[in-house]
């Protein structure tokens, strides 16, 4: 058994390759680690800079919304005007010939 375990034991030559090797592994492994956490963040920003623009949107879309209720309502305002001195038309013009008839 001693024998055996001499047998499955490395000289020193053989340790220092086997560390090299996990030292470059360990490397490549690290570096791989970096550029996904620089993927996962710029996924990240990219997440947030699409909900920014979607609020953007969405305020942009509610103020062409006011804008056109805006627009409406002064369109019906004046319809409204408009409607009420057609209405009234003959009345104001009786008024002003009684005014006239008067002086």
């Amino acid at each position: 058994m001693a024998k055996e375990k001499k047998e499955q034991w490395y000289n020193n030559r053989e340790l220092f390759e086997m560390i090299c090797d996990l030292k470059e592994a360990l490397t490549e492994t690290t570096t791989v680690v970096k550029k996904y956490n620089n993927l996962r963040q710029e996924l990240g920003d990219l997440g947030v800079e699409q909900k920014m623009q979607a609020k953007e949107i969405i305020v942009i879309q509610a103020d062409d919304v006011k804008t056109r209720a805006i627009a409406e309502a002064r369109a019906s305002t004046k319809t409204t005007i408009v409607d009420y001195l057609i209405k009234l038309w003959p009345l104001i013009l009786m008024t002003i010939l009684f005014i006239l008839s008067r002086l």
